[in-house]
């Protein structure tokens, strides 16, 4: 059921089944301000269930989620692969190399680790550096936990049912909106609605030529 009131639509019964042309100032400003009203808020529902369908059939969710993913692992690399480096200045004999490391060399050896990998210029010698090692393979499946559940959850889910009835609602409160003014208005469609408020000329013609072209 729609949840926006239709009585911005409704017009006094002094007013109602009088012509236009027939109105005083006073009431043919009040049956335009009512139609403008009734026509930006139907419109400005309708643009706005229709960009949210956009959005959820776009898989922007997705890439939202994927993004996290991404980060998360390039921190994690990023965290260890200093963590490694400030230990090597401490204690160099924590390591086994084949020739002295550069710094990028310890970001490489924490993105290997990452994916459960190695390399040989740079391993873990001491029960320390294995530690860290070892910590590091760990919370790699920490991430590929998280990572299924941002992607896969139930959450994601119901997020999208959330979605889906909120652009319901929105769809729902523009067809009322629609069909109180043809009611009240007495117009025969809604663009003769529309084409009515273009002939006296209102300010808000434009704005809901703009909202209804990209509708």
């Amino acid at each position: 059921m729609p949840t926006i009131r239709t009585s911005t639509c409704k017009l006094e019964d002094t007013i109602k089944d009088v012509p236009y042309d027939q109105l005083s100032p006073e009431q043919a400003e009040k049956w335009k301000s009512n139609l403008q009203s009734s026509f930006i808020l139907s419109r400005v529902c309708l643009f706005a269930a229709r960009k949210l369908r956009n959005y959820s059939r776009s898989g922007y969710g997705k890439i939202s989620s994927a993004f996290i993913c991404v980060f998360l692992t390039a921190a994690t690399i990023t965290i260890f692969g200093l963590i490694n480096l400030g230990l090597y200045k401490m204690d160099s004999t924590l390591f086994r190399t084949t020739e002295m490391p550069m710094r990028l060399t310890f970001f490489h050896y924490s993105f290997n680790r990452m994916f459960f990998s190695s390399i040989s210029e740079l391993e873990p010698a001491k029960p320390l550096a294995k530690s860290i090692y070892d910590g590091e393979a760990l919370f790699a499946f920490f991430l590929l936990v998280i990572f299924v559940s941002l992607l896969l959850s139930a959450r994601a889910e119901r997020q999208t049912e959330e979605l889906n009835r909120a652009i319901e609602t929105l769809e729902q409160e523009s067809r009322a909106m629609d069909s109180a003014i043809l009611v009240e208005y007495r117009f025969e469609s809604v663009d003769g609605a529309l084409a009515a408020l273009e002939k006296i000329q209102t300010g808000a013609t434009s704005f809901l030529q703009i909202l209804s072209r990209n509708l």
